[in-house]
């Protein structure tokens, strides 16, 4: 990451962490939520590094609903007993 643009990342994250999510999907980061963070952080986002935000965003919302590999889902194939079920709990 260039030392220029190390405070765009910095921005990214913390747009990141209050990413919403509508129960199927994570949702890309508005540019409603983008202007309310500037609003109250007091930070000036110039328009060469909104579009980095948003590429940025684009990357990582494509990296979270990508398709999950259903055979890591699959934690036992024992069948559940009483024995088991008090064992577990």
């Amino acid at each position: 990451m260039p030392a220029a643009a190390q405070h765009v990342w910095n921005w990214f994250c913390v747009l990141d962490m209050k990413r919403s999510h509508n129960g199927y999907i994570w949702l890309p980061i508005s540019h409603l939520e983008i202007d309310a963070w500037q609003r109250l952080s007091g930070e000036e986002v110039d328009p060469w590094e909104l579009r980095a935000i948003n590429a940025m965003d684009i990357e990582k919302t494509k990296l979270l609903n990508a398709p999950k590999d259903d055979s890591s889902d699959v934690l036992s194939s024992r069948p559940v007993t009483p024995d088991l079920f008090d064992a577990l709990f």
